[in-house]
């Protein structure tokens, strides 16, 4: 077994790890709010510690393996980008689709050093439902940070979106109001996070063709086109509105319809007009 083994149906991406938790463990340079701090002793789970985990990476590396490593917290993204930089001074990363998962809370240092390794970021719309729960347990002005998408494109670092279902419910066109839309609930309210915004046209981009290439999508070990057109590869999504509305949907409710590798577009709905001028409209 060889990493990306397979093929466009199904095939072995690499190997995933975890260095710390989710939102009541992600790791972090400073305490949790309290009482979750525990009188400032308590800054998340550390679940691999530093030299394990980088010896792991390096022996991954040397197998020919990429490796997506699951970091929420600032302080695991310092121990991701560590052990990613000692495995790339062995043999090059660069190119090889290494991911950083979640990235919550990067620092401003973090943008340089990944984008030094090629490093990719797949990003989810947790914040959408979770915000009271960290707030609570991070306080407002990290919980306002999560996750940074504009800052990460401002700093031309690669992005993948996703909805890390069942982590948080799979609907895709949630994504996309999340990070377009800038809500999140907040005691029953939709409120603005501070970094979330992006355009349409860029989460249109990265939720489905950033998405498909982070996947290295290949059919007889050639790559596989990616694109909102038919027939090309990528996760596509239909529904009975218009992308460019989505400020004003309700996400919950808008019936959609979603495939990986579709051929066609006839996915139960009608939509008002062609899949390819809703695009082009954002």
């Amino acid at each position: 077994m060889r990493s990306d083994e397979g093929d466009e149906w199904l095939k072995i991406a690499g190997m995933k790890l975890i260095v710390d938790g989710g939102f009541e463990g992600g790791r972090m340079r400073e305490p949790y709010e309290e009482p979750y701090g525990k009188d400032g002793t308590f800054r998340g789970l550390q679940l691999m510690p530093q030299d394990r985990y980088t010896e792991i990476v390096k022996e991954l590396n040397r197998l020919g393996w990429r490796v997506g490593t699951h970091a929420v917290g600032d302080a695991a993204i310092d121990e991701v980008l560590a052990g990613y930089e000692a495995a790339n001074r062995e043999r090059s990363i660069t190119g090889s689709r290494w991911a950083i998962e979640h990235g919550f809370l990067p620092r401003q240092e973090h943008f340089a050093r990944i984008n030094a390794l090629g490093v990719f970021v797949t990003v989810q719309d947790h914040l959408y439902l979770a915000g009271p729960s960290l707030v609570h347990y991070w306080g407002g002005a990290r919980a306002a940070w999560v996750t940074p998408v504009r800052a990460y494109l401002g700093h031309r670092v690669e992005v993948a979106a996703g909805t890390d279902a069942p982590v948080v419910p799979f609907q895709p066109l949630w994504t996309i109001y999340h990070f377009v839309g800038l809500f999140a609930y907040y005691n029953g309210q939709l409120t603005l996070p501070i970094d979330a915004w992006t355009s349409g046209r860029n989460q249109v981009r990265f939720s489905w063709i950033d998405d498909a290439g982070a996947r290295r999508l290949r059919k007889n070990d050639r790559p596989v086109a990616v694109g909102i057109d038919v027939g090309r590869g990528g996760g596509i999504e239909a529904s009975s509105g218009a992308p460019s509305t989505l400020g004003a949907w309700n996400a919950r409710s808008v019936p959609t319809s979603c495939c990986s590798q579709c051929s066609t577009l006839s996915l139960g709905v009608r939509p008002s007009i062609s899949f390819r001028n809703r695009i082009q409209s954002l």
